[in-house]
């Protein structure tokens, strides 16, 4: 699977999160970065790359998706960047 594609899923995943507000904490963090100054496109891709860092913990672990990493994670944005920023 081409990166494109990766990227194209996880912004899927993000907003189903965010239309669903399961996990509650997505929708927060996209409201928080929304009022730091950062475009709606480019707080979702950094919210995408936690999905993305938690989904390969998942998979590395074979353990349920950790609800706990994904929020620390994004509590720790905006420090991590898009590429190209």
């Amino acid at each position: 699977m081409n990166g494109d594609m990766m990227i194209k899923i996880m912004l899927n995943i993000v907003d189903e999160q965010i239309r669903k507000n399961d996990p509650p904490i997505t929708k927060k963090t996209l409201n928080r970065l929304l009022a730091l100054g950062h475009s709606e496109d480019v707080a979702k891709k950094m919210i995408a790359i936690c999905v993305s860092k938690t989904m390969n913990t998942t998979l590395q672990t074979e353990l349920p998706f950790d609800k706990e990493q994904f929020t620390r994670l994004l509590n720790r944005l905006p420090e991590f960047k898009t590429p190209g920023e």
